[in-house]
């Protein structure tokens, strides 16, 4: 096994993780206080890592920051909030299905039918995703 496939499993194993350290952590705090302190204290080591780097924040790009970042925390949001009532196999396997997703979406924004093998690579990765986490 080379180092790449070594990376693939660990990053694999920590998102998997994730999801049921997230659920015991929303037995102790509401999920809005979880995401906040979450966010937050990503937003500050981002910012100071990012300055130290000799990075200047603009009105611009602090706009899109904001912008994306309440993208993304509207999701973890939703996300989080269903954890809550399912169980992490359950809510990893939706959150999952964008692996399947992106190739499909992709087509229809471009317009053009799926390639042979973006659709064995999605019909791989739904299966795979099934095995992995549904009862």
């Amino acid at each position: 096994m080379n180092r790449a496939e070594i990376a693939l499993a660990l990053v694999s194993l920590a998102w998997g993780a994730t999801f049921v350290l997230v659920k015991n952590a929303l037995t102790d705090v509401s999920t809005v206080l979880f995401l906040g302190l979450r966010f937050g204290i990503a937003s500050v080591i981002l910012a100071a890592v990012y300055r130290a780097r000799g990075g200047r924040i603009t009105r611009n790009g602090l706009g899109a920051g904001i912008l994306v970042g309440s993208l993304l925390y509207s999701g973890y949001l939703l996300q989080t909030f269903g954890l809550k009532y399912t169980s992490p196999a359950i809510s990893g396997f939706i959150t999952g299905l964008y692996v399947p997703m992106v190739p499909m979406l992709s087509a229809a924004i471009y317009r053009r039918p799926p390639d042979i093998s973006e659709w064995i690579g999605v019909t791989l990765a739904a299966i795979g995703m099934s095995l992995l986490t549904l009862q």
